[in-house]
């Protein structure tokens, strides 16, 4: 899935560990790997791309939230009101 739209695709890597879901995203940038994105949240959560967003849907403790992430030319941030 290519995030940031330079034509290559973003690593996306995420495991559950102590109740928890983390989740990284990295993308190659001349020779180097940079991350762009890090996240912890609930363990029922789930992602997706929507275009060349990142939409998180986290569920859990009596909670469900959507969250967007969108690339701003260095890092992925949240859309406000998304």
């Amino acid at each position: 899935m290519d995030l940031t739209g330079d034509g290559k695709p973003e690593l996306v890597l995420a495991f559950d560990d102590a109740g928890r879901t983390l989740m990284w995203v990295y993308t190659a940038s001349g020779d180097s790997v940079r991350r762009v994105l890090d996240y912890a949240g609930p363990s029922q959560m789930a992602a997706a791309t929507v275009g060349r967003d990142l939409v998180v849907d986290e569920s859990g403790g009596g909670r469900k939230a959507t969250v967007r992430y969108r690339w701003n030319g260095e890092v992925l941030v949240p859309v406000p009101g998304e």
